[in-house]
């Protein structure tokens, strides 16, 4: 299939129609447009203590220039973070929710501004941390992004949430072997402090880092995912992006086109209109086997979703889609 990403699966795949999807046990996801999905605002404003995270996975491992993209760009997970420790000081306070809301409107370079202001008050304070390393993602500042990743996880030790931000900058990188074992910590540190939301998280890192190891079978996965299925809640449904997952696993595994849209298709019908990646994932695949008219509306979709870490990829449809036009 042509190349639209830096990430690889299926490097010869052959070009085969997309047919029904699978069912899996656990996983029975109908692909209907208007399952409800909780609004951000909504989830924060009955919660202050949630911090909200737009979650960015971008360029995971690739064996060419052509196959799956990394996992979904603004899935919107919300963190339950343990063992909290809210500094008392007002300006803090003030500049962390300032960066949490730039965050969720979108506004990423004035979110880093804003974290980077209350860290120097508090240094290594977790919601501003935590801010931190989310908007250098966004922005595509990998390097920064696990720099202080990794300085926030040697600042607070065995914390399920720092750990969590430093697997996904791992993610980032295109390290998604080093990613797992740093999830797995993260799932232990979160089980151990009893927090469930952090619980979901860190399973649903670790399944997307164990999706692009082609040794873990697909089986495992879908078990796996599975167990996430059953952890939707009011804050949280990680269905999306576990389904997702599956699909990357589906096209690195070579276990057929069809597979790997089925799962994009449910993903997408879970949560439409912020999924940029699984958009262009099956827009790929539907370029490949049905051509450019029945991939347009994906690609526009994940054009209009994507985010400004994305901007090369961006660029490079645009000019495949103009190119198209009559």
């Amino acid at each position: 299939m042509p190349g639209l990403s830096p990430l690889a699966g299926d490097c010869n795949s052959v070009t085969t129609p997309i047919v029904a999807r699978p069912t899996f046990k656990g996983l029975r996801f109908a692909s209907n447009p208007d399952v409800p999905m909780l609004p951000l605002s909504s989830v924060c404003a009955r919660s202050p203590v949630l911090l909200v995270l737009a979650a960015v996975w971008v360029n995971a491992p690739a064996c060419a220039s052509t196959g799956p993209s990394a996992p979904p760009a603004h899935a919107s997970p919300v963190l339950q973070h343990s063992q909290r420790t809210a500094p008392t000081d007002a300006r803090y306070a003030a500049l962390a929710a300032q960066a949490n809301d730039d965050l969720r409107r979108g506004h990423f370079a004035a979110a880093l501004e804003a974290a980077d202001h209350a860290l120097a008050l508090v240094p290594f304070a977790l919601e501003a941390g935590l801010a931190k390393v989310e908007a250098h993602l966004q922005l595509g500042q990998r390097t920064a992004a696990l720099d202080y990743a990794s300085r926030l996880v040697d600042a607070r030790p065995g914390e399920a949430a720092t750990l969590y931000a430093e697997g996904r900058a791992l993610l980032s990188m295109s390290r998604a072997q080093d990613a797992a074992p740093v999830f797995q910590a993260a799932l232990v540190a979160a089980t151990a402090a009893r927090a469930p939301l952090d619980e979901t998280f860190a399973l649903l890192g670790l399944l997307t880092a164990l999706a692009y190891d082609v040794d873990v079978p697909l089986a495992e996965l879908v078990s796996r995912a599975d167990e996430l299925a059953q952890r939707v809640t009011s804050d949280l449904d990680p269905r999306p992006d576990a389904l997702h997952a599956l699909g990357i696993a589906c096209e690195l595994r070579k276990l057929g086109d069809d597979r790997a849209a089925a799962f994009y298709r449910d993903a997408l019908a879970l949560r439409p209109d912020a999924h940029p990646y699984a958009h262009l994932n099956l827009a790929k695949l539907l370029d490949a086997s049905t051509g450019r008219a029945a991939a347009r509306t994906h690609f526009e979709a994940f054009i209009a979703q994507a985010p400004p870490s994305a901007r090369a990829e961006v660029e490079r449809i645009q000019k495949l889609l103009q190119e198209d036009t009559p």
